[in-house]
Order: structure tokens, then C-alpha cells, then sequence
């Protein structure tokens, strides 16, 4: 699904979405792994803004976790000792 399609099935903006995208917000790309679907993320965003939440929010809510993942999952100095 491109921009286009995306945006009339979800009514945002096609400028909005390609934002979303260079934030690191929507993925054009559904992923098999937890079934959602870029309409799915969309809608959610959409949710969300009703509520009060800006994207830009989700933002730094998604960097600050995937760093948290990644500093849980980094091997601690310990570790890297062991043989």
C-alpha cells in the first residue's frame, strides 16, 4: 500500500503520513510478527490525537523505550569477561 491508498483509506493527510514515516512513527510495511498493518498504526495515531496525544509524544515515547530495550538487551561489561 502506498501513501496515497493509505491516506484515502484512513483519511490523513498523504504529507501526514510520509511525516509520520521520517519520524519512525508508521511503517509502510505490515508486520507479520504482531499483525498490524500500517492502517492499524494509523488509526491509532488518529486515537490518540482525539484524546490529546500529539505524535510527536509518541515520538519520544518510542525513542525512549527502543533505548531502553537496547540497554536491556546490551551485554554488561560482566558479561563480556566471561568465556
Amino acid at each position: 500500500m502506498n501513501f496515497d491508498e493509505l491516506s484515502l483509506a484512513t483519511g490523513e493527510p498523504a504529507g501526514e503520513l510520509r511525516r509520520l514515516q521520517t519520524r519512525g512513527l508508521l511503517s509502510m510495511e505490515a508486520a507479520a510478527s504482531v499483525d498490524h498493518r500500517p492502517e492499524d498504526r494509523i488509526r491509532l495515531i488518529q486515537f490518540a490525537r482525539r484524546r490529546g496525544f500529539q505524535p510527536e509524544q509518541s515520538e519520544r515515547s518510542t525513542r525512549r523505550s527502543r533505548r531502553q530495550v537496547l540497554t536491556a538487551t546490551s551485554p554488561t561489561r560482566s558479561c563480556r569477561q566471561r568465556d
